[in-house]
């Protein structure tokens, strides 16, 4: 079973970083997010866990790369 507070931090990461861009709606936010990752990885966004995913959306944001 994973970490329920995972839910948490993923939760509150996601939130933190949509204050930087405040004039996106959601489906902006999430559209952006879900084509980075797809195309960083190769891989849909379905099966990234979620300790990868918070890795990207960090990497989305800050514009580097810690993911190889």
């Amino acid at each position: 079973m994973r970490d329920p507070k995972r839910i948490e931090a993923i939760g509150r990461k996601f939130i933190d970083h949509w204050h930087e861009v405040p004039d996106w709606r959601l489906g902006q936010l999430m559209w952006n997010i879900i084509g980075y990752v797809t195309k960083r990885t190769g891989r849909d966004i379905f099966y990234i866990e979620d300790d990868e995913l918070m890795l990207l959306i960090d990497e989305f944001f800050n514009g580097f790369s810690e993911i190889d």
